[in-house]
């Protein structure tokens, strides 16, 4: 007994956020987003490189803090 053939309809692509129809091909919401998470990631990376007492990679961090000061 074989099943029989099923079909799927072909659906378009999803519409890109960033496609040519949007002037500035910006999504704030987005990029908040994204920024929120990057620090947070710098962050828990100092907390770790204090807790294995990483010293270059805690110099190196406070490196990249010291950019946004």
């Amino acid at each position: 007994m074989q099943h029989p053939k099923l079909e799927l309809p072909i659906s378009p692509p999803p519409e890109d956020h960033f496609s040519e129809e949007s002037p500035t091909g910006n999504d704030s919401i987005y990029n908040y987003h994204n920024a929120r998470m990057q620090i947070g990631m710098l962050f828990m990376d100092i907390v770790d490189a204090i807790k294995e007492g990483d010293g270059y990679r805690l110099v190196n961090c406070f490196k990249f803090v010291l950019l946004f000061a």
